[in-house]
């Protein structure tokens, strides 16, 4: 399953992305270690923690720190959207913004 994330000032800047009330079941309980793989290699994986308590509704929060902040800098632009596929509960993938030919 493959979700979009807006890119927005906090998204951007700060380490984290919030999955929405829909997606909320995918992800696993509160403080739990989860992995980001980050673009398309398999090697390239950063350990985050979902954080369930800095929302009101519960909803997931995924706290991957300064190593996702330097890579959503890198790869993409505030404002653009940031595709996120659930592998599995405890488990994401980060895809690499892809090149439009314009």
């Amino acid at each position: 399953m493959t979700i979009d994330i807006k890119l927005g000032i906090a998204y951007y800047n700060q380490g984290f992305f919030n999955i929405s009330q829909q997606n909320s079941d995918k992800l696993g309980m509160d403080k739990t270690i989860i992995e980001i793989q980050l673009g398309d290699n398999p090697r390239n994986i950063i350990k985050g923690y979902i954080n369930r308590t800095a929302n009101p509704n519960g909803t997931p929060r995924i706290m991957g720190g300064k190593p996702l902040t330097d890579w959503i800098q890198t790869n993409y632009k505030q404002k653009d959207i940031l595709k996120v596929d659930i592998l599995s509960n405890v488990s994401v993938k980060l895809n690499e913004k892809r090149k439009t030919n314009i």
